[in-house]
Order: C-alpha cells, then structure tokens, then sequence
C-alpha cells in the first residue's frame, strides 16, 4: 500500500506556496487559499480476493496436451478515494469555478476508504506441445470479461453524487487474447524461439475537461443524468462505456461545448506482435558457457499504438499521439564460469 505521513496522526494541515514572491509570499494577498484534505478512513481494511478455477486437462497424443479452464475472480473491498466536500451539484460553472461546497473552510477533502470491487470472468483453453523431434510449442486463448469501478490507491471517484457511473469494463479489459509461441532446437547448438501475440481493443473512458454537472470538479462523462451545465439529452456515457466512437458522434460531442470538429476520430487499435530470438550455446567443456544471443521486439514493426486521445477539449480528440513499441533489436552476451 502506498503510504503518506500525512496521513499518520497527528493530522496536520500542509500549505504548499509555489515559487513565492520576495518579500510578501503571498504576493500581496492577505489570506491563503482553502486548503485539501486527505483524510484514511478509521475503519479501512487490507483488501482481498476470492480466485476459483476449474480446470480440464486431456493428453491428446504422446507430445500434445489440451487445457480448458474457467475462471472466476472477486475483488472486495479495493481502496479507493472519494471527495466528500465536493461541491453541491449545479452551483459551480462549466469550468468548475463558484462550487458552494459541504464545508467552505477546504476544497476538496479527499476520504481514502473501501469501496472498490473487481469482476473478472474468464475461459482459457490451451493447446500445448512438449519437446519432441526438435520442436515444442503453445497456442492460447482467453475469452474474458473484467469489470470494476476503477479504484485503486490514487483513484478517485469521478462524479460523487452518481458513483454508479465509474463501474464498468476494467482499463485492460480485451474480450479475445490469443498468444501462441514455439521453439526450434536447430543444429550447431542454436535455438529459435518465436513469441506472437493478438488482443482486441481494450474499452475507451471518453471525458471532457470541464464541470458537467456544476459540483466544482472537472473531467466528467458527458452523461444526460448529470448535465446540467450543458444540454446533452440522449448521451450515456460512463467509465470506459465504449470501444469505438464515430466521427460524427466525436464532432457532436465537440459541439456540444462550442468545440470546431475533428477531421476524424481513428479506429481503437487492436494489438499485433510478434518477437524472434535466436540463441547460440556452444559446448565448451566443464562449468563453463556461452550463450551468444540476438533478440527482436515487433519483428515486423507493426504499429502498436496507444488508444485515441479521449478528452473531449483536447486539440488531439479522437487522434493516436504514440505507439508501444517500435522494432528493437538487442544482442547479449552471457558467459557463465
């Protein structure tokens, strides 16, 4: 768990001044800003897990065997934050300012506390075969769902008045994963090993950098049962709550906050990758070995791209900014005495 003294009694309020004038600090202003809060629940408790599988296995011939397993995992009591001094919904503006809130001595007061669950529903079936006639290898593949409202340590709730909304597909949630890999014992003592990966999209969490629905918090889902700064009937969104989005529904969302349209919101990536080694251990006698190794990340260079931005208000909606990893290729040299 991440800890902070700031949260070991006694509590005590830190002001933070940055790049403070000379010789006012204040730079004039007589009193300080309302301060934050961080505030641990008494009665906050170690999270835990229930994991159960149930698993077949069948040996199809001599050197191949199958694996078919269901999976079913539960997460209670996950840490997470939720600001209890947010404002009251409706009195701040679309860009937060003018929030009346619970206690006007503090901003936010950020209650660390359990109220975080996970889900994840899992079928995997894996085709393995053992090392025979120079050759072994695997193929598998995983139909999952993973579903939460997104709590973890550092995260918080997104609308205090309807936490409802943060629950949905977990940030990695990807339906379909098939990885497959298989190893050659070549003569002269080398070894290729091949490694390929495929996974569907994982869910977008489309937000807008401003205050929705007037609680003094900005970075809301555009959501008609929290707008109130802005008129957005029809709209449902929530926490990760699609996989793709139009161009047309990018640019409605635009308009929506008087925003010039985008040429084009860009297809989630999916993800392909492939990585090649070829190892060479010559036989040198005694204790002593040499593993002369060359390795490729994404062989053949396919664009692994991050997800499209999801911001709304930002210059970059619906545009891939980076990618994963590029081709890379690295050689080793290991010597063991």
């Amino acid at each position: 768990m991440i800890g902070n003294a700031r949260f070991t009694p006694p509590k005590i309020i830190g002001i933070q001044i940055d790049n403070p004038g000379f010789p006012n600090p204040f730079g004039g202003v007589q009193t300080v800003p309302a301060p934050s809060l961080s505030v641990i629940d008494d009665n906050l408790v170690t999270p835990w897990n229930w994991n159960t599988q149930l698993g077949y296995r069948r040996e199809l011939t001599r050197d191949l065997g199958l694996d078919v397993s269901l999976v079913y995992n539960r997460g209670y009591d996950q840490i997470g934050i939720t600001n209890t001094n947010a404002g009251r919904p409706g009195t701040a503006n679309i860009n937060g300012a003018g929030a009346i809130r619970p206690d006007p001595r503090y901003t936010n007061v950020s209650f660390y506390t359990n109220q975080g669950e996970i889900r994840y529903k899992g079928l995997i079936a894996d085709v393995r075969k053992r090392m025979s006639n120079r050759v072994s290898g695997e193929v598998a593949y995983t139909l999952s769902k993973t579903t939460d409202n997104a709590f973890n340590f550092v995260s918080s709730v997104v609308v205090p008045e309807r936490p409802d909304l943060q629950w949905g597909p977990g940030s990695d949630d990807r339906r379909h994963v098939v990885t497959g890999n298989v190893v050659y014992l070549l003569p002269m003592n080398l070894t290729l090993a091949t490694i390929v990966e495929y996974r569907t999209e994982a869910p977008l969490n489309i937000t807008v950098a401003r205050d929705v629905n007037g609680d003094g918090l900005t970075g809301d889902w555009v959501n008609e049962a929290i707008c109130r700064n802005v008129s957005c009937p029809g709209s449902q969104y929530s926490r990760n709550s699609v996989r793709e989005v139009l161009t047309e529904e990018a640019n409605r969302l635009r308009a929506l906050f008087g925003l010039s349209a985008i040429p084009a919101f860009e297809n989630n990536p999916k993800v392909f990758n492939a990585d090649v080694t070829m190892q060479w251990a010559p036989t040198l006698g005694g204790s002593r070995r040499v593993k002369v190794s060359a390795e490729a990340f994404n062989v053949f260079n396919f664009p692994l791209r991050n997800a499209p931005t999801e911001s709304i208000t930002s210059a970059n909606f619906g545009r891939i900014t980076s990618v994963t990893q590029a081709r890379a290729i690295q050689f080793t040299l290991q010597v063991d005495f």
